[in-house]
């Protein structure tokens, strides 16, 4: 009776709890050139096959698009700027990662920034994916101090259970106020390095600000330059920030498949088990107890 008692405890804290333990490890999508890219037909929009980044068998793929802001001024706020989606020939330039050429082409207006316009990344994963990291292959503050470059971004993760509003999705949102998005963390003084993985959404209050949930996941993640105009409240936010004069390119992203059942944790995408996968693990606990009650007679 007391084995039994435990083993129902066992299947309640198990339920309760709301997740299973993931079989994933991370991987790195790594964004360089190579035969296997393919540019979309008059559109910013790259498509991934697995074979174009370092990971494990049947990790999701992933499609990328650039977008972009005005700013108030070159410098200045997102006011009541919509996301607009670029599809300029320099737009996700490989020239030291991903980059963007929205407002200018010269150096550094090549890369990620938010100066004139704020410019993002849109990452869609076909699974939903726990992003864990960043690393950048260009840094600049477009200061005479290039030994101490830094730049500060925002990363986003979309909540809804559809693509985000948009067409292409993204575009015609405000940017300022990001509906159905949420800020999972900003992120300041990042610098450049093909060997540092910068970690992200981890829940840990380092620096300014506060801790958030981390480990969250979504199949629709946005990776932008800081603006100090977003509304939303970040869940994580380390480093000091500015507003302007941060120029970026994202060289490679990490991440795993995110399989919690627990809500609001898996953003939409098919990663969350079904609650069949559930129902034959607890079943599989309760034969081996029935197993364990016979040997004990």
């Amino acid at each position: 009776m007391a084995s039994k008692s435990r083993f129902a405890s066992l299947v309640a804290a198990i339920v309760g709890a709301g997740f299973i333990t993931s079989g994933f490890a991370a991987s790195t999508y790594q964004f360089t050139a190579s035969s296997s890219v393919a540019y979309g037909s008059g559109t910013s929009t790259v498509y991934y096959a697995n074979t174009s980044y370092s990971g494990q068998g049947g990790d999701p793929n992933l499609t990328i698009s650039g977008a972009y802001a005005t700013n108030s001024s070159p410098t200045g706020n997102l006011t009541t700027a919509t996301w607009q989606t670029d599809s300029s020939a320099k737009s996700l330039s490989y020239s030291g990662g991903l980059g963007m050429g929205s407002d200018g082409t010269g150096s550094p207006n090549h890369a990620i920034d938010n100066n004139g316009n704020t410019e993002a990344v849109l990452l869609n994963f076909s699974n939903s994916v726990v992003l864990s990291g960043i690393t950048l292959g260009y840094v600049s503050d477009n200061n005479s101090n290039t030994s101490a470059d830094q730049a500060d971004l925002s990363v986003f993760r979309w909540l809804g259970s559809n693509a985000p509003t948009g067409s292409p999705p993204l575009t015609g949102q405000v940017a300022s106020t990001m509906v159905g998005w949420q800020l999972v963390g900003n992120y300041g003084d990042m610098f450049s390095g093909t060997g540092t993985s910068h970690k992200v959404n981890t829940g840990n209050a380092n620096g300014l600000g506060t801790g958030g949930a981390g480990g969250l996941g979504s199949s629709w993640w946005l990776i932008s330059a800081y603006n100090a105009g977003y509304t939303s409240t970040a869940l994580e936010t380390r480093g000091s920030l500015n507003n302007s004069n941060d120029y970026f390119k994202i060289f490679a992203v990490a991440g795993s498949a995110c399989t919690s059942t627990k809500a609001g944790v898996c953003g939409p995408g098919t990663g969350v088990p079904e609650p069949a996968s559930l129902a034959l693990v607890t079943l599989g606990l309760l034969g081996v107890a029935g197993s364990r009650r016979r040997r004990q007679k």
